[in-house]
């Protein structure tokens, strides 16, 4: 028994279940939709299938799918981080992303959506 958790073992209401790495599992939803949405408002931005996407890339394929710049920056620059509505305003643009017309794309535009549709 570790000594963490034999001062956390009295309080009852406490989640003591944690895998290897000492990580307990986030069950709150919101949390976890938060936490994809702010990742990809980084400016560093995030990789997925070797492609880092930004916010500009993310505007560029939401700008093709009709979505209006002031829209666009509204979402992409949120003044309230923890915007829950506008969270998933803006997961579910990325979800409703078309999938991409290999003939008609160059190859980047189609890494890049596919790894969008990958983190959806």
């Amino acid at each position: 028994m570790s000594l963490i958790y034999k001062h956390l073992v009295h309080l009852d209401m406490f989640d003591l279940f944690i895998g290897a790495d000492n990580i307990i599992a986030d069950k709150d939803y919101k949390h976890v939709f938060k936490w994809l949405w702010n990742t990809l408002l980084q400016e560093k931005g995030c990789i997925v299938l070797s492609v880092k996407l930004t916010c500009s890339l993310i505007c560029r394929h939401l700008q093709d799918c009709g979505y209006s710049s002031k829209y666009i920056s509204h979402t992409l620059d949120p003044t309230d981080k923890q915007d829950v509505d506008l969270m998933y305003k803006v997961l579910k643009d990325l979800w409703c992303l078309p999938l991409a017309d290999l003939g008609k794309c160059m190859q980047t535009y189609v890494d890049v959506l596919e790894a969008l549709h990958v983190y959806r």
